[in-house]
């Protein structure tokens, strides 16, 4: 059965880029599509509120969250240059899709 669509999960490990390489390969001898998944983990303040004598102004917390939030984007667009420049090295159709929430919740 000839392999015509690829998924490879990435993010800024040095494991991603090693199974880039590989779905890169793989996409390149089925002259498959590979389609690049990042998905930015969701900020999840929940930990903080546990402890009944912790208190937080919400309002405090907006910067932190804006930080994250361009941090997240910052880093899926490294990931799909990375990807895309991987994409033309070895002449393979592709295409980069980023979301949030749990990489395999996201990826199913």
């Amino acid at each position: 059965m000839p392999i015509k669509h690829l998924l490879v999960h990435l993010d800024p490990s040095k494991q991603s880029t090693s199974r880039l390489r590989l779905a890169c390969d793989l996409a390149a001898r089925h002259d498959a599509h590979l389609v690049g998944l990042y998905v930015a983990q969701p900020l999840s303040p929940a930990p903080m509120f546990m402890e009944p004598a912790f208190y937080v102004d919400t309002a405090e917390l907006e910067p932190a969250v804006q930080r994250w939030r361009c941090e997240q984007e910052e880093e899926s667009r490294w990931v799909e240059t990375c990807f895309q420049e991987q994409l033309r090295k070895a002449a393979i159709s592709g295409e980069f899709r980023a979301a949030t929430g749990d990489a395999l919740t996201r990826a199913a």
